[in-house]
């Protein structure tokens, strides 16, 4: 098969071009390939599947793992790495043996993180990464000897630390975002310095052991700024919305950490963008602001929403394609490029469909995006 004429965005750069696939192998890219099953994709580009990182299976025992399969493969994922905070926690052999048998029927690949902590103590994390885990997720507010005992296992290893940054204590009863917001809904507001001061602490260490860290989902330009040499990820919804999503207690909105400024301009320091996919049922959150779940589910349109960002010429594409395919590529050691002899794990994304969220449960119901999946396996 060959595709000719598609628009081509690989680890240095944007171009167009005709590309041959035989066997899911990319045997050849060059202008002008001749072929009588050429398909003329103008308009359209090709790149790897998208990864992303700290995605959460609900229910017990992984259950929303295949509708969460079927929720990635629409926004073009091709490989989940998963958040060790689901139902088992992933902290013991049990729990990982059981996901990664749960996952091998899937078409994606689910790379699990592991938690570091198992009950007051340590997790066996050396035998949960000989067995297949990616990297050790923490929380930046556990013992401190049990975070040094993470770096630690973590460089010996050589796997990233994944980072919570969050002082439960500064949080207290507070939900949303600490300002106007807060003040108007009359909810205690969440201090930035919940974030900042925690990023301070974990980022230190990480230069004290020489260990890659990756701030998962950060939402304050302060805790941004203070991540030194740490990657640093946020998720498509603190980039685009601020903290008004929340007015009117609506908890479609409800996520943690809270929606606060949007990070649009800080788009040139977060390496990596997620979406938080973390599923709450309709009736955890048809309730009350404060007793409604923390969570949201648009994991089926996080690259039409990522691709919000081009169109509104916050990135270009190349540098949107960095942040949700080379740089998490990089972080874990997955070879996803487009390159001839490579196996083709591509995806055809068509940027002129356009359509309306109808989703009920959905914080952005009613709002027209644009781009889809157009091919994702061949």
């Amino acid at each position: 098969m060959v595709l000719k004429n598609i628009k081509i965005v690989d680890f240095d750069g944007e171009y167009v071009s005709d590309i041959q696939i035989k066997d899911k192998i990319i045997e050849k890219i060059a202008p002008n390939i001749d072929a009588k099953d050429a398909i003329d994709a103008e308009g359209n580009y090709l790149f790897p599947k998208l990864i992303d990182i700290g995605t959460t299976f609900s229910g017990s025992n992984f259950q929303t793992l295949p509708r969460v399969v079927q929720k990635a493969k629409k926004s073009g994922v091709g490989v989940i790495v998963s958040s060790s905070k689901t139902s088992p926690m992933i902290n013991n052999e049990t729990a990982l043996e059981s996901l990664q048998l749960k996952s091998s029927f899937e078409e994606i690949s689910i790379m699990p993180m592991i938690n570091s902590k198992k009950g007051e103590g340590l997790s066996d994390m050396a035998t949960l990464l000989n067995k297949g885990g990616v990297a050790i997720e923490i929380d930046s507010d556990y013992d401190l000897n049990l975070i040094a005992r993470a770096f630690e296992y973590a460089k010996l290893k050589n796997v990233p630390i994944v980072c919570n940054a969050n002082s439960k204590s500064l949080q207290g009863e507070g939900m949303v975002a600490e300002g106007e917001v807060s003040n108007k809904l009359g909810i205690v507001g969440v201090s930035t310095l919940c974030e900042s001061v925690e990023v301070v602490k974990i980022a230190h260490m990480a230069d004290f052991y020489g260990v890659d860290v990756l701030f998962l989902h950060l939402s304050t330009h302060q805790g941004i700024k203070l991540s030194r040499n740490c990657f640093v990820s946020s998720s498509i919804h603190h980039i685009l919305n601020d903290a008004t999503a929340c007015l009117n207690f609506n908890t479609k909105a409800k996520i943690y950490p809270p929606l606060r400024q949007k990070l649009e301009d800080c788009l040139d320091k977060i390496d990596i963008i997620t979406s938080m996919h973390s599923k709450v049922t309709s009736s955890n959150k048809d309730l009350a602001f404060a007793e409604a779940s923390y969570g949201i589910d648009s994991l089926e349109e996080f690259l039409p929403l990522c691709y919000s960002l081009v169109l509104e010429n916050k990135l270009s594409m190349v540098e949107l394609i960095q942040k949700i395919c080379y740089n998490p590529a990089k972080l874990f050691s997955i070879d996803n490029q487009i390159k001839e002899g490579a196996k083709f794990d591509a995806i055809i994304f068509n940027p002129s469909v356009e359509f309306i969220v109808d989703k009920s449960e959905s914080l952005y119901e009613g709002k027209k995006l644009h781009g889809a999946i157009k091919h994702y396996n061949f």
